[in-house]
């Protein structure tokens, strides 16, 4: 079938199972599992599958679909991280195959590639897709912070970023990163960019900037104009 597909991978899950005893890892596995079932019910999705910290979901093809898929998204990102379980991932359109033993297509490949290649918190959409004129808002046009690779502007879901404070709090708890333990350059990294991400919305709104379309050449070009460095 074709249709919109969502891959979504748990930031920073190894260190989550390494870091917890096992009845603290037991409780902090069920909170996840509760709130995927949760969101799949109020926002009405029957394909979805858990594969370790990976998350799969699969829709149809409308309109209606895609708009259901990124309201979920948006709610799977507030929420996850409200629990300091921080997320990453990728929504792509095309063919795949899906049943409780396994789920497997081009798309399946396309969306986990893009989803893994990404380094912040957040969910976009993998470019090549067209979005709908009204999907803007919801989504951002923005260019997607990757490890490597080409400088690609795409569409990122547009969700409620904690400030700087509460964000590297909330990367910090719960089995994320252990007392004493040096922080990591990508650890940094990912907090930067997805901060990054929050202040280029936050301004680009206040400036009446259009969200389908990106207003500046990189987030600090913005910033500095802002700030008339």
């Amino acid at each position: 079938m074709k249709g919109y597909f969502l891959s979504v991978d748990i930031l920073g899950f190894s260190e989550i199972v390494l870091n917890l005893e096992r009845e603290e890892l037991t409780v902090r596995v069920e909170e996840w599992i509760s709130l995927v079932k949760e969101l799949c019910r109020s926002h009405q999705i029957h394909r979805y599958q858990l594969i370790s910290d990976t998350l799969f979901v699969g829709c149809e093809s409308d309109d209606h679909d895609l708009v259901k898929l990124v309201a979920f998204s948006k709610d799977l990102l507030n929420s996850a991280m409200a629990l300091s379980i921080p997320l990453r991932g990728a929504i792509a359109i095309g063919e795949y195959e899906w049943s409780p033993e396994l789920v497997y297509g081009p798309v399946v490949i396309e969306a986990y590639r893009y989803e893994s290649k990404q380094n912040w918190v957040g969910i976009s959409c993998v470019p090549g897709f067209d979005i709908p004129n009204d999907m803007w808002g919801e989504l951002v046009c923005y260019p997607i912070p990757c490890k490597s690779g080409d400088y690609t502007m795409s569409a990122a879901v547009n969700w409620d970023v904690p400030s700087f404070e509460n964000l590297v709090k909330l990367l910090s708890e719960k089995g994320l990163w252990k007392a004493k333990n040096p922080l990591s350059h990508e650890w940094m990294t990912r907090v930067e960019k997805t901060i990054n991400y929050s202040m280029y919305k936050s301004i680009a709104t206040k400036k009446g900037e259009s969200l389908s379309r990106f207003a500046g050449f990189g987030p600090l070009h913005i910033l500095e104009r802002e700030i008339d460095l």
